[in-house]
């Protein structure tokens, strides 16, 4: 018998091709594009509420400063009507009282008892001034370490305990013609710079009267 010898082919299968690098550059792009973009997002909306955050807080001091000044215009009222020893007619000198003067710095004061830490002198250097709070108070210390002070003509600031904040504020009250010498008009600004933004500022203005007094 005779044999035939067969070649058999075995059916191989040659090696896998690679990627190529521009596959994997643009394959890298495309992940980068799916991850990068909502981390992105994620942290532009994370800024956005911590200056949405930064900002109510601003609102609330520039509103302190506010009431900082109401609270010295009530104070002297009602020494006025008490018959104490401002003496005089209140529509006319509700804007000073030498019962507010600090006798050791020489500056009227009003103190805020919350957060314990924060001191807000608005001062005025004279007793006989009629128009002593017609002054501009700058302080562009810490806010929480704030202890502003008019001595004379020079604004001065000097630090209490306290944690640091990006926050300064500027009180600033001014006589309002034709108001009669009744009316001031108070402006308070905060002005902060967040991280990696512009300087913000808020600022409100409100007027303030003299009131008078109790039949």
């Amino acid at each position: 018998m005779k044999y035939q010898k067969k070649k058999f082919l075995s059916k191989g299968y040659g090696h896998a091709r690679g990627f190529t690098l521009i596959e994997v550059l643009v394959a890298i792009t495309i992940l980068l594009i799916a991850v990068v973009g909502p981390i992105s997002l994620i942290g532009g909306s994370l800024a956005q509420i911590r200056i949405a955050r930064q900002n109510a807080v601003a609102v609330n001091l520039a509103q302190e400063g506010i009431e900082a000044v109401r609270q010295l215009r009530d104070s002297n009222m009602v020494y006025f009507w008490n018959g104490g020893p401002c003496g005089g007619n209140p529509n006319t000198k509700w804007r000073r009282c030498p019962n507010d003067l600090d006798p050791t710095n020489n500056y009227y004061i009003v103190t805020m008892s919350t957060p314990s830490s924060l001191v807000t002198n608005i001062g005025c250097s004279s007793t006989s001034s009629a128009s002593c709070l017609n002054r501009q108070i700058v302080c562009q210390n810490n806010f929480t370490k704030v202890f502003v002070q008019r001595n004379a003509n020079s604004p001065s600031c000097a630090s209490v305990s306290g944690v640091k904040t990006p926050f300064w504020r500027r009180v600033e009250i001014q006589n309002v013609s034709g108001g009669g010498n009744r009316e001031i008009r108070v402006t308070s600004t905060v002005t902060w710079k967040p991280p990696g933004s512009a300087q913000k500022t808020v600022t409100i203005t409100e007027s303030l009267f003299g009131i008078s007094a109790p039949n």
